[in-house]
């Protein structure tokens, strides 16, 4: 997805309002952007047009990114519950069906282990670790 696609359909309908609702809730919010294509160009503008602060990670740095246990969580429960997907709507209804599904307390854990996460990182000195 390149970052016009990824601006239209993902920051602008999801990212940019759920934002504005973190911001206003909690006073500060940054997202963060692992440097694939598709958080550059146009999302970067997107994201300065709109006065998103961004921490920028190197590319493939799941190790920082909570999201990508979400994503193994989604990924586990698609081929679990819905197996193989014939169609992009039928993708798209099971994708919402499981991210809906996700209860508030993953997030809220995986939100209280980021300190570990990052003390993890500091004790690898940036290298892998087992998260």
């Amino acid at each position: 997805m390149d970052s016009a696609l990824y601006v239209e359909n993902v920051m602008e309908p999801h990212v940019v309002p759920f934002w504005h609702e973190c911001r206003e809730a909690y006073g500060w919010v940054a997202v963060m952007g692992d440097g694939v294509p598709g958080h550059k160009g146009f999302a970067k503008n997107y994201r300065q047009l709109n006065a998103m602060e961004h921490i920028p990670l190197p590319a493939q740095s799941p190790d920082l990114n909570l999201i990508e246990a979400l994503w193994l969580d989604m990924e586990m429960e698609l081929g679990e519950t819905w197996a193989w997907i014939g169609d992009i709507p039928a993708l798209e209804r099971a994708l919402n069906t499981v991210w809906q599904g996700i209860p508030g307390d993953r997030l809220e854990r995986l939100i209280d282990s980021m300190a570990q996460w990052l003390q993890a990182l500091i004790n690898a000195e940036g290298g892998s670790t087992p998260y």
